[in-house]
């Protein structure tokens, strides 16, 4: 994935969460606005900031296998258009990076989703 791809997603999933950008200081860092207050967050690279992320868009988070491959597996809640967006990504020798990429994907695509 580019800087600029992950820029974007990360755009997308603070969009989804409700959190205002202030600032991108990194490829994959950005401050944001939460609840009133500033924050630095790492979407991609913190397992907290991608819990705070996970439970501001309600998304589900599980382990399974797709199409016999080890996964984490993100579900977003069912829109009012009755669909989910739901993002895998392959474990590899790293589950908790798996698990940070499956929920930043997922709320990406909610936040891509938005009008």
């Amino acid at each position: 994935m580019t800087n600029e791809e992950l820029q974007t997603l990360i755009k997308n999933a603070c969009k989804a969460a409700g959190w205002p950008i202030k600032k991108t200081l990194h490829a994959s860092v950005v401050s944001v606005w939460i609840n009133g207050s500033p924050y630095v967050v790492k979407l991609a690279d913190d397992d907290g900031d991608s819990r705070m992320l996970q439970v501001a868009c309600r998304i589900d988070l599980e382990f399974a296998e797709v199409n016999r491959v080890p996964c984490a597996v993100a579900n977003s809640p069912w829109d009012a258009n009755g669909n989910s967006q739901c993002a895998n990504e392959t474990i590899g020798s790293d589950a908790r990076l798996a698990a940070r990429m499956a929920v930043l994907r997922c709320a990406g695509m909610i936040g891509e989703a938005m009008e």
